[in-house]
């Protein structure tokens, strides 16, 4: 069972940034629109929880990648309700199966966010909302190739024992994404602080000699009966 490929787990937070790509797109949250933030929000009655208990005022889009601020990401997604979220993450490769001569999961992506609870969910990639990790994987390198959704490759090259190229397998790509170079440098910016800024909630993954951009991610899991 190979759990990159045909496994499918919640993304968790790794998934915000297409939902800052998404209100950027579509002009409904622009990077700089500021949400006052706090530890909770109370949405339609119930009370959904930001991962911090320390994190309070008003963030912009970049700030809340830096700090995963979930509170963020609801009052973002309430502003733009979930069809753009979800064009995007569907532009991104979430909810189809990547091509590969082997059985790969689609994951799951709902057609909708029917509540506000969900729609919550939806923004910091949980609910019922799924992905492989190679799916995750090709998302952040679509991100980082900012033209296009690269097709995987199972094998790049075989060659002889006497160490002749026999094939090479080309890079692809699967499809064309819809998000300027403006936005897609938004994003850029915003997830190396992830990883440089003193607050960033992946700095023990910097380097001093390399240029690390990231995201940090973590999900409640349920079991379904």
């Amino acid at each position: 069972f190979d759990r990159a490929l045909q496994a499918s787990y919640p993304s968790g937070s790794v998934f915000t940034p297409l939902v800052v790509l998404a209100g950027l797109r579509y002009g409904i949250v622009d990077a700089a629109r500021t949400f006052e933030c706090g530890p909770t929000l109370m949405i339609d009655g119930r009370e959904f929880d930001n991962w911090s208990k320390d994190d309070h005022g008003w963030f912009n889009a970049r700030a809340a990648i830096i700090r995963s601020c979930n509170t963020y990401f609801y009052q973002s997604a309430m502003a733009m309700g979930d069809a753009p979220i979800l064009h995007m993450a569907r532009e991104f490769g979430y909810g189809a199966s990547p091509v590969l001569p082997l059985k790969a999961t689609a994951g799951s992506l709902p057609a909708r966010a029917p509540s506000n609870h969900d729609l919550a969910n939806l923004s910091i990639g949980q609910g019922v909302t799924e992905t492989s990790p190679l799916q995750v994987a090709m998302a952040m390198a679509t991100i980082a190739n900012g033209a296009c959704r690269p097709r995987p490759r199972l094998v790049m090259q075989t060659q002889s024992q006497a160490g002749q190229t026999a094939h090479v397998t080309m890079p692809g790509r699967e499809a064309l994404i819809p998000v300027g170079e403006s936005d897609l440098e938004t994003v850029r910016h915003a997830m190396f602080g992830v990883v440089n800024h003193a607050n960033g909630t992946g700095k023990a993954a910097r380097l001093h000699k390399v240029p690390v951009f990231g995201k940090t991610g973590t999900a409640q899991w349920m079991l379904r009966g």
